[in-house]
């Protein structure tokens, strides 16, 4: 290949947006799963210091009702969260990947100097079955 038909390789034009183009979400999203498992963290540790004072389960049944139970909760809650977030950033990244892989099987099956084919990378439907390859691929 020569340096002319790499410069119309999709990739180099700067049609597939890159991973800094995404506008960066809120800060408070992200602080809130850290602080359910703060408030959940100290809760299951004031239970755990109130129980701890007696060996009479009557005495630390409240303790228990009132701080470990729901610090667990939230706990729970925090870290279900948590994995939300990280799995929403894995699908967008891997929705990115796909685009420019779709953007690169387009422009190798057309030819390197023709236009690529499909809708544009940034037009790439939401609902789009990941496991599908995007290309036909036959037997090596």
């Amino acid at each position: 290949m020569t340096s002319d038909t790499l410069q119309d390789h999709p990739l180099s034009r700067g049609e597939v947006r890159d991973k800094d183009d995404v506008a960066p979400r809120p800060r408070r999203r992200g602080s809130l799963p850290w602080a359910l498992v703060a408030i959940g963290a100290a809760l299951l540790f004031v239970g755990y210091w109130g129980a701890s004072d007696s060996t009479d389960p009557g005495r630390q049944l409240p303790y228990l009702a009132s701080g470990t139970a729901p610090g667990l909760s939230l706990v729970l809650c925090g870290a279900a969260l948590l994995i939300r977030t990280e799995h929403e950033k894995d699908r967008a990244e891997v929705r990115h990947l796909q685009a420019r892989f779709d953007a690169l099987l387009g422009w190798l099956e057309s030819g390197p100097t023709a236009e690529p084919s499909g809708p544009p990378p940034s037009e790439v439907p939401l609902g789009k079955d990941l496991d599908a390859p995007a290309g036909s691929v036959g037997p090596r």
